[in-house]
């Protein structure tokens, strides 16, 4: 007894499955992909206001310290007349 050529071949649930299996795991990947992309997107957003509060506060901290020499040079100056 010999075996046919149809009990070698794959049964077609098997194969059925093999396809869905394959084409879940290209799905994963490209949301995969999509989500990797969005974290990056993200990062660089905070990073962008991070930079963006510094140069702000380093800005606000050089007129601070430039007023407030202005302000004791001006306060001496006007002293001295009196």
């Amino acid at each position: 007894m010999a075996r046919s050529k149809d009990a070698t071949k794959d049964v077609p649930v098997e194969h059925y499955r093999k396809q869905i299996g394959k084409q879940d795991y290209k799905k994963s990947k490209a949301e995969l992909k999509k989500t990797k992309a969005q974290a990056q997107a993200k990062k660089g957003v905070s990073t962008l206001y991070r930079d963006i509060t510094i140069l702000i506060f380093g800005i606000a901290f050089v007129m601070g310290v430039v007023y407030f020499f202005l302000f004791l040079y001006l306060e001496n100056k006007v002293e001295g007349r009196i």
